[in-house]
Parts: structure tokens; sequence; C-alpha cells
């Protein structure tokens, strides 16, 4: 296998201990793991995680805990999903990267009633930091790190951008990939809040979803407030591929969903199409390797 598409799969972000027995207490207090210990005492100046991406009453807890060359590697506690960017069910513990010019995606995460049992085990993708580039995902990685952090408190912080590390066919099982856990904004979805409104709606076109629909977009502009929902659905009989939904809303009105199937969504992602308010159309796109895009190009008619 050629060391690009190596680096490619790793980077389409390995992350584990992701999990399905989270904490129902939102902000619930965390028991003395430690090395969730870190979080522990006033903060120094060095701990501060600089971002723009969400509110600051979002951001528990930042600590400096890594530093490989000119990348600082902080830990982070959430009320957000950072590697999907939604509001999860319960507290979780992420790990994130900075560097001068470069842009580190995706984000690591793990609920925090999981990483108390399994630590967190993932890749940060260092690409170029640039403003004009539409889809972050696609770009050329300049920089791989590793990172194991166990329950413990052992952390390693590791470099393997000139290595290979694992063969793609090494990298999930059949059912793990089935299951869409090797897509970072699949597994993402595992612990986010999920929107009874949607998913009363879908349940007169499909399956009742296995994930989500979790909301990953909202904008305004034009008249038009924009939201996207994200599920995963069963196949309808058995040995059939789930599909990966997609829903659009605008203003107060939801749209019929357009679905693929999972091995079309790692690969293609997936478009829907809604109305806007003046009669043109707008265009989300949810994106495998995290976001949902709004096109409004065509939301006026021609």
């Amino acid at each position: 296998m050629a060391k690009g598409a190596v680096i490619a799969a790793i980077a389409a972000g390995l992350v584990i201990g992701v999990g399905l027995g989270l904490s129902s207490e939102r902000l619930a207090g965390f028991a003395p793991t430690p090395a969730l210990s870190v979080f522990t005492g006033e903060p120094r100046a060095a701990d501060q995680w600089v971002q723009s991406l969400y509110p600051a009453d979002d951001i528990l807890d930042t600590r400096l805990v890594a530093t490989v060359g000119d990348t600082d590697v902080y830990a982070v506690r959430s009320t957000i999903d950072l590697s999907i960017g939604v509001q999860s069910t319960g507290p979780m513990v992420c790990v994130v990267a900075e560097a001068p010019g470069l842009l580190y995606t995706p984000d690591i995460c793990t609920p925090e009633s999981v990483f108390r049992q399994q630590g967190l085990r993932g890749v940060l993708a260092g690409k170029v930091d640039d403003p004009d580039a539409f889809l972050v995902a696609v770009a050329p990685t300049n920089r791989l790190l590793t990172v194991v952090w166990h329950p413990s408190g052992d952390l390693a912080v590791t470099d393997v951008t000139d290595e290979v590390v694992v063969a793609q066919e090494d990298l999930y099982t059949d059912a793990e990939r089935d299951a869409g856990l090797d897509i970072p904004l699949i597994s993402g979805l595992r612990g986010s809040l999920i929107d009874p409104e949607v998913q009363a709606f879908l349940a007169e076109y499909l399956s009742e979803p296995e994930l989500g629909p979790v909301r990953m977009s909202e904008s305004s502009g034009a008249g038009n407030v924009t939201a996207s929902y994200l599920s995963v659905h069963p196949g309808t009989q058995p040995g059939q591929p789930r599909d990966v939904c997609l829903t659009g809303r605008v203003n107060s009105d939801l749209f019929p969903p357009a679905c693929t199937t999972m091995a079309a969504f790692r690969d293609d992602g997936l478009d829907v199409e809604v109305p806007s308010r003046e009669g043109g159309v707008i265009v989300l796109t949810a994106m495998p390797m995290g976001g949902v895009g709004v096109d409004t190009t065509r939301s006026r008619p021609e």
C-alpha cells in the first residue's frame, strides 16, 4: 500500500473510546480518574487554548499537555463534541492541537464516562491553514500525530508523519466499517443530542434511526434560517447496508431527507437540496471528515 494512502486512511480519524454508555448528567462531576486530574488546580497562562468556533461557556477546561516540535497539544473538557461541533449529552474529553500555519483536524473526543474506563486514542492530522480552501479534509497532510491517553494518566503524543503505522485494512473490522465508526462525522453522532421533532418527522419516511437525527448546522441569510440534521438508519432487510440520511429545514419547514449507503457516504459525502424563501435552492453538503456546508449560490432563481 502506498504511504500516502496509509496516511490518508489514518488521518481519516481513528478514534477509539467512543461508546454507547454515556452519562445522563450533562455537566456531571467527574470521578478522580488520574488522567482527569490534569484539569484540577488553577490553569497557567500556557494552558489557554485560543479558539473562536465555540461559545466560551461550552469550553469548561483546557490544559497544555504536550509540545511536539512547534505543535502544542491541549486537553479540553467541553459540553460540545469538538470533532463534529455539536452538543453532547454529557461532558466530553477532547485532545486538540495547534501550530503556526497548520490546522489540525479532526479533534479527538470521547464522552467523559467512556474516557474514565477506556481512555482515548486517535490521530491528529495537520494540514496547511488556508482560509480560501473549501474542503480542509482533502488538503494534503503535512503532519501526523498519534495520541494515546490512558485513564491512569499516561499520555503519549508521537509525530509519525514520516512513518507507515498501520495498513488501511487493519484500522477497523468489517463490522466497524459497516457501522461507520471509521467516518468521523458518523462516529461523532454517538452521544450527541437527538432532535425529537426531526425524529418524528423521519418516521414518515424511514426506519427508526440507529444514530441521530443530530443537528449539524444552522445558518441564516436572505430571510432563510437553514438547519441540517444527520441520521443513520438500518437496512430494511437483514444484511442490507445502513443508510446515512441528511434532512434540511428552512425556517419552520422540514423537507424529505436525502439518503445514501454508508459506503457511498464514506467516499462522496451527501447532498440535499431544500427550497429557499425566494423560490431558489439551498444545497446542504455533509462531508465525511466532519461538518456540513451550505451553498446559497443557487438560493435565488435564475
